[in-house]
């Protein structure tokens, strides 16, 4: 059963099937099996789906070259979580480094005060920051798509339905991260295109890119592209969806690896993964 299925990463799974078909817009709390921390979801979208994707598929399981830099850091590693959406990546991350601390930007009015939450309910006020705005790359007011789950975006021109939020420069938040994740349904375009991704010194990047606002016909060409070009070495690409051009890709400084930007082992590996 689908819904059995999608809680397997939670305590009280049946119970979960149970409100997940019933489908009545609760919003339920739950103990993660990872551990011993609490999560919360919306029963009438798709964070079930998101749930089972995080802690199920393990679709950011960290490759062994990401987890040794994140391992390596003294203090607990220092997350920016770029579409902080529920708080199920910080989670996720606080499952696996329970030192890291983490900053979360979430635009979308509904997702963050879920987010904001999941902070309080887990007494990590102290160690994981949430703001309520767009990353960008500069400070704006600026069109957004909100409601839709893990798919509020920043609008593209003449796109109907939108509220207006705030956006901060996110290069002014990066500095001393270990790990920056973007998962932004489109939004990233515009920070991967940003000259300062030349200078950050963050060690690695977790990117899902997308076909919304992608300059290019090719969204994972484009992506693997500019990290390259901002002195990544790709570690692995992995499609997402087998209807919608849209991946993760993880990409690690080439200072952090030994090589150079242009060493011919700056490949990545593909694998296709299921969706909803």
């Amino acid at each position: 059963m689908e819904a059995l299925r999608y809680g397997s990463g939670v305590h009280g799974s049946v119970r979960f099937a149970v409100r997940e078909l019933a489908g009545r817009g609760q919003v339920a709390s739950y103990r993660l099996r990872a551990s011993s921390l609490r999560c919360f979801v919306r029963h009438d979208g798709p964070d079930a789906w998101v749930l089972h994707e995080i802690f199920g598929k393990r679709a950011y399981g960290f490759p062994p070259q990401v987890e040794a830099v994140l391992g390596g850091a003294e203090q607990g590693p220092r997350v920016v979580d770029v579409g902080g959406h529920l708080g199920l990546f910080g989670l996720y991350i606080l499952s696996r480094f329970p030192a890291a601390r983490i900053i979360s930007f979430e635009p979308d009015p509904e997702n963050a005060a879920l987010l904001e939450r999941t902070v309080r309910a887990n007494g990590l006020g102290s160690r994981w920051e949430v703001v309520r705005a767009a990353a960008a790359t500069s400070p704006a007011r600026v069109g957004f798509a909100a409601g839709l789950g893990e798919r509020s975006h920043l609008t593209a021109a003449g796109e109907l339905d939108a509220i207006t939020v705030d956006a901060v420069d996110l290069f002014d938040r990066v500095g001393g991260a270990d790990l920056l994740k973007l998962d932004i349904e489109g939004g990233e375009w515009a920070i991967l295109a940003d000259p300062r991704c030349l200078e950050m010194s963050v060690p690695a990047i977790v990117l899902e890119y997308h076909s919304h606002l992608c300059p290019e016909p090719d969204p994972e060409r484009a992506a693997r592209t500019r990290l390259v070009e901002a002195g990544y070495e790709i570690i692995s690409s992995v499609e997402t969806s087998p209807t919608q051009p849209m991946g993760v890709i993880w990409a690690l400084r080439a200072a952090a690896t030994g090589r150079s930007r242009d060493h011919p082992e700056a490949s990545h590996a593909y694998v296709a993964s299921e969706t909803p």
